[in-house]
């Protein structure tokens, strides 16, 4: 087991691949509710076996399932921390930017397994690419609905990594995804009693603190990478976005508390367009549009976090702002959020709820300290659930 963001085996050896194959029962979603209606049938979605396929680089390439060399009768011979001390060494060693002509402490997304090296971008397979899914759907376009119907029922949606090598993160370093590998570096670190863990997670982060683009937000997140061969950035539209990976701002803090709060700071100012009703975008352009309800929880968590800090009280008052602007554009009768209100009459999500952005929204609110997480948070949270 590597824990970077991907690990990636070369297709050159044939395996077994029918537990991939094999659908578990049928169950049923919620996928998504008008937010003007009680969820009826039509708001669930029978799962088919296309819902529990391989991805499609599964299905062409034929990824060989690697022999770690322990029979199943020698695993537990072992502590499992020893696996984990293993795993980490090999990251420390070889998983961090070795490549081009500036190395960096920074992990990078992909190791292949028998080589430890990072991949180059040609040598990935890459599957067929597709069109832009039904997200984007605007009313009066082809297939889209009209404001209080429902559209057709899609339940297989393109990876979008086919897309977008930001997504794709191909022979690159992208720190936001590797928050857990850094904080289980320092648990093991404690557990074993060895400093060099502690050491490691410090470099990595120090160094990717520094690393800003000229709003003063972190060189993160899924629009954004390092390409560890050509040494330089990459951004698809230039935007900071950090979709639903939650920042551990008190990892961050503790080694590089002026950039974090420089970065918080920068993410009021360019991911917040009306300051006075806390109307925001999950892209960092001062724009309107994509306020969608788990980007606001994300930004509201970490408005939250910067409030508690000395001196900086404004904060907290800025988080309940933003947290109010899906609030009060909620439908009052049935209690459902719109996923993005800015949308609303214009584009399908703008006029439904859907429950994996709302799931988040009220996780971002659940993972609020005790010290800002007032009742007026949990209240809200209990009324969503």
């Amino acid at each position: 087991m590597v824990a970077v963001s991907c690990v990636w085996c070369p297709a050159d050896t044939v395996a077994e691949q029918a537990d991939l194959n094999t659908p578990p029962p049928p169950v049923k979603k919620i996928v998504r509710a008008n937010i003007g209606a009680e969820a009826n049938e039509k708001d669930f979605i029978p799962a088919t076996q296309e819902d529990f396929a391989p991805p499609a680089v599964l299905q062409t390439a034929d990824v060989p399932i690697l022999e770690s060399g322990i029979t199943p009768e020698d695993v537990e011979k072992r502590r499992y921390r020893d696996y984990v001390a293993e795993c980490v060494d090999v990251l420390m060693k070889d998983g961090t930017d070795r490549y081009g002509e500036v190395n960096t402490p920074m992990l990078v997304s992909m190791l292949d397994v028998r080589t430890q090296t990072c991949p180059p971008l040609e040598t990935l397979p890459r599957t067929k690419k597709m069109v832009t899914p039904y997200r984007n759907w605007h009313y009066g376009e082809a297939k889209a609905p009209a404001p209080g119907q429902t559209y057709e029922p899609v339940t297989a949606v393109p990876w979008r990594g086919e897309n977008r090598d930001t997504f794709f993160r191909p022979s690159c370093a992208e720190w936001s995804e590797e928050q857990e590998t850094l904080l289980a570096m320092l648990k093991l670190g404690d557990m074993v009693g060895e400093q060099r863990y502690e050491e490691f997670v410090e470099q990595s982060v120090d160094h990717a603190t520094k690393e800003v683009c000229k709003k003063g937000l972190f060189w993160w997140g899924s629009h954004r990478y390092f390409d560890v061969f050509a040494d330089k950035r990459v951004s698809n539209g230039q935007y900071h976005e950090l979709l639903s990976k939650r920042p551990n701002w008190d990892l961050i803090w503790n080694i590089n508390p002026e950039a974090t709060r420089k970065h918080i700071e920068a993410m009021w100012e360019w991911h917040v367009y009306d300051k006075q009703t806390g109307g925001f975008n999950r892209h960092s352009d001062k724009k309107k549009g994509h306020a969608f309800s788990s980007a606001g929880g994300l930004l509201v968590h970490a408005m939250a976090f910067l409030g508690e800090q000395p001196g900086m009280s404004e904060y907290t008052d800025r988080a309940e702002l933003i947290e109010s602007y899906h609030w009060e554009r909620r439908n009052k009768e049935t209690g459902l959020l719109p996923s993005d209100p800015d949308y609303s009459g214009t584009r399908w999500d703008g006029d439904y709820c859907i429950t994996e952005e709302i799931g988040l929204y009220c996780y971002y609110f659940s993972a609020l300290s005790e010290k800002t997480a007032t009742g007026r948070f949990f209240q809200k949270v209990q009324l969503l659930n």
